[in-house]
């Protein structure tokens, strides 16, 4: 089992000072580096998509989709994220801002420490992915889709989840107020859930009827 993520908010992303004006197009090579990225990549279909120490201001990826995706120390600021279909990703500092989200799939992505906050989308599903200490703090994510994740660590505070089904993710260290309210979870999910009600009511669970007795307890039945 993966270790539980550090107890840390997530690290912003990194850029350099000065960003070289970027138009993204299909026939353009896909790896991007110290750029400012703009334009239209709308159902676009490709094998490899690398960012890194970039800002993704206003782009389109509508209806996208990529087979490999990497992006470390990326801002995606007002873009167009509809329909995306990212396989195989792994993000490291990124940030999602004001970003439009509907009918997208994550897919085996590596979202550790992903900052999603605000974060607006329906239709949403993340599929065997691991979003470990992944911040989630005002999202509205109603009725999304959380598939075979890890959600070690995982920060909501304030997030709507309403409907959201995580079945066969972890659910046990998912934090925030009312963190698993609303949620649908599958059957092998609820003793871990129900352990976790049951702390929080400060219920202990012990066999042991004798424990704790005094001698004087136990000479007067």
């Amino acid at each position: 089992m993966r270790p539980p993520a550090p107890d840390r908010p997530p690290l912003a992303p990194r850029l350099p000072a000065g960003l070289t004006p970027l138009d993204a197009s299909p026939a353009h090579d896909l790896t991007w580096e110290d750029a400012e990225v703009t334009g239209d990549l709308t159902a676009h279909r490709g094998d490899e998509l690398d960012v890194s120490a970039c800002r993704l201001r206003g782009g389109r990826l509508a209806g996208a989709a990529v087979e490999r995706v990497r992006m470390t120390d990326v801002v995606l600021e007002g873009c167009d994220l509809a329909g995306v279909v990212l396989g195989g990703a792994s993000l490291a500092r990124v940030d999602l801002r004001d970003c439009r989200l509907v009918d997208v799939r994550f897919l085996a992505c590596r979202l550790d420490g992903a900052n999603l906050r605000m974060v607006t989308g329906q239709h949403v599903a993340f599929e065997d992915c691991s979003l470990a200490g992944a911040d989630l703090g005002g999202a509205a994510l109603a009725r999304a889709r959380f598939f075979d994740c890890d959600l070690t660590g995982v920060e909501r505070p304030g997030a709507d989840l309403g409907g959201a089904r995580l079945h066969g993710s972890t659910v046990d260290s998912v934090s925030g107020a009312g963190a698993r309210r609303g949620v649908i979870i599958d059957s092998g999910q609820m003793v871990p859930i129900s352990l976790l009600a049951l702390a929080a009511l400060g219920i202990r669970i012990d066999d042991d009827r004798g424990a704790g007795e005094s001698e004087a307890d136990r000479s007067h039945p």
